[in-house]
């Protein structure tokens, strides 16, 4: 049973408030302007018009999943090279050989007269490898097969099945699931710069007072694309909570957020090392399966106070979220062991940001 706290139960805008001291309060007028809340209409420049606001729209770092969006093949030597059979739902067996790249694969048919094209994709985050036994029609036998799985949305996938050629075919089976899904992970990791998840807000910024947890993961923008976002998960208050997305970690401007309820739909895939997980109709990467675990034990947590109309949580209360958090963490692997020096994905261009116009000739 949850014990029964003595301080009265107010929103958080007012646990917070009433926290902060005036010398605080003091500090904290001054990072407010800074940050564009409130500008006094005075500030003008030397030719007495306003000053320039700086830009704005932060889009988050975009990374290309296929070599059709990034315009580059893959690159380095392949590490993992064998024939397989192909086959798809509907489409008739081929054989082709595939071959593995640090950050992709390439399958080329190996028939004579196949009218396919060969194809060359990057590892997306978001793919997982799962094991499978096919029945052969012909003769009756099963064939040891695996599954490259993309998913593309929340309810569509793209599904590559493959099954391994000649003798010892269960353990070649074992050895392609192991060496693809090293390399998904690899990539995965070679995305995320080094950071430590955090509990406590950013110092000046209201609008992570509310905070719970917060740290970088990967946001799922089609069959193309992945975006690398700073996701921080807000308490709940008022019969909902949400999951605010930056561009990084300071959290000067929210992109966009995902509101929680006691309906969101929480789910994750149960293949070994996948680290993807859903929340509605949004598809997310965390770094590693402990964090992947972590963040959905907290939305989790998050919309079981919903379900069950908690009342409005205290400062108390949050600190206590914070502390549980907190000790997970420190059960987690050293994060100076995570990451790459550079990623393996090509990074999509930004577009220009519009600039101010300068003097027109009348």
């Amino acid at each position: 049973m949850r014990a029964e706290v003595k301080d009265p139960l107010r929103p958080w805008g007012a646990c917070c408030q009433a926290a902060a001291d005036a010398e605080t309060e003091a500090e904290l007028a001054p990072m407010v302007q800074v940050l564009g809340e409130k500008r006094d209409p005075s500030e003008t420049n030397a030719a007495g018009g306003h000053l320039p606001t700086g830009p704005r729209d932060l889009a988050p770092r975009t990374y290309a999943t296929s070599t059709v969006a990034s315009g580059k093949a893959l690159c380095g030597e392949p590490f993992y090279i064998g024939s397989v059979l192909q086959f798809d739902q509907g489409q008739p067996t081929r054989e082709a050989q595939l071959t593995l790249y640090a950050s992709g694969f390439n399958l080329r048919p190996l028939d004579a007269d196949s009218s396919k094209q060969p194809l060359t994709l990057f590892w997306s985050p978001f793919s997982y490898v799962e094991k499978c036994t096919v029945r052969a029609l012909r003769d009756s036998t099963f064939w040891a097969a695996f599954t490259l799985i993309v998913p593309t949305t929340p309810k569509r996938t793209r599904r590559f099945s493959f099954a391994p050629v000649g003798c010892n075919v269960f353990e070649v089976r074992d050895h392609w699931i192991a060496a693809m899904t090293a390399a998904i992970n690899n990539v995965t990791l070679s995305l995320f710069p080094p950071h430590v998840i955090a509990v406590q807000p950013v110092f000046g910024v209201m609008g992570t007072y509310t905070r719970i947890m917060a740290g970088y993961l990967l946001q799922n923008r089609g069959s193309e694309k992945v975006s690398l976002i700073y996701a921080e998960l807000h308490a709940y208050s008022a019969g909902g909570a949400r999951l605010s997305l930056y561009h990084d970690e300071w959290c000067a401007q929210e992109l966009e957020s995902v509101l929680l309820s006691d309906r969101t739909c929480l789910s994750s895939y149960e293949a070994d090392s996948c680290t993807v997980f859903r929340v509605d109709a949004n598809l997310f990467s965390s770094r590693t399966v402990e964090e992947k675990v972590l963040w959905l034990r907290a939305l989790g947590n998050t919309k079981m106070k919903l379900l069950f109309g908690a009342p409005e949580p205290t400062c108390k209360d949050l600190g206590v979220f914070r502390a549980a958090v907190q000790e997970r963490l420190e059960e987690l692997a050293p994060y100076g062991d995570f990451g790459c020096s550079e990623p393996l994905l090509t990074l999509v261009p930004r577009n220009p940001l519009a600039s101010p116009r300068g003097d027109v000739e009348v």
